[in-house]
């Protein structure tokens, strides 16, 4: 997928993503996914590039709760911070994400 900004700054970013789901047992349900960003400005020299992974557990407690863990990593390339969407950005080139949780659908 290809974004194209409208702001005049030029940036374009394009996404590559691959995802999948395995049951690992007739309830228990493993998620993994990675996606590749590539950035670039029209008028700034060299690219961006952010690479992320994914794994997710979903195990259902009964038909409308289910406990969920879910872990993310991204990596930046060289002068580049990290940042997973909804989070604050890192300091650094890499941020990773661990956060477990149940899920009660009304």
């Amino acid at each position: 997928m290809r974004y194209d900004y409208l702001d005049g700054t030029g940036l374009q970013l394009t996404n590559v993503d691959l995802n999948g789901t395995y049951k690992l047992t007739p309830a228990l349900v493993l998620r993994a996914g990675y996606v590749l960003t590539q950035g670039t400005y029209h008028d700034a020299a060299g690219a961006r590039t952010w690479d992320m992974g994914s794994l997710s557990l979903d195990y259902p407690l009964s038909k409308r709760t289910d406990v969920h863990v879910y872990e993310a990593y991204r990596l930046a390339s060289q002068g580049s911070h990290a940042d997973i969407f909804g989070f604050s950005p890192s300091s650094t080139q890499a941020q990773n994400l661990l956060t477990a949780g149940v899920r009660h659908k009304f």
